[in-house]
């Protein structure tokens, strides 16, 4: 792998990663009919503000593979989630 792949690979893998890490906790139930996707769904500016909030939150471990494959393992707290959910419905949230 060249040089600028090597510093290109950890970023886009960190970004792959917190995609998936954001629509695993938009599968959280909050009531029977609610998942926090719904939140998440209400306007761009939602979507936008919790992935900016969450990729400065999460602890961060990048890691190459022998075949030099970059793999990231990105880790939020329940309750960073929620001061992140909480502050986000109070600065952008419509209604």
């Amino acid at each position: 792998m060249s040089a600028e792949g090597l510093a290109f690979a950890p970023a886009a893998a960190t970004s792959d990663a917190l995609h998936a890490l954001l629509d695993e906790a938009g599968r959280l139930k909050v009531t029977n009919a609610w998942r926090l996707r719904d939140f998440f769904e209400e306007s761009p500016d939602v979507a936008d503000a919790i992935a900016r909030a969450a990729q400065q939150t999460v602890e961060t471990h990048v890691d190459f593979g022998p075949d030099q494959v970059a793999e990231v393992e990105l880790r939020l707290s329940l309750r960073d989630l929620v001061r992140i959910l909480t502050r986000v419905r109070a600065e952008v949230a419509p209604g």
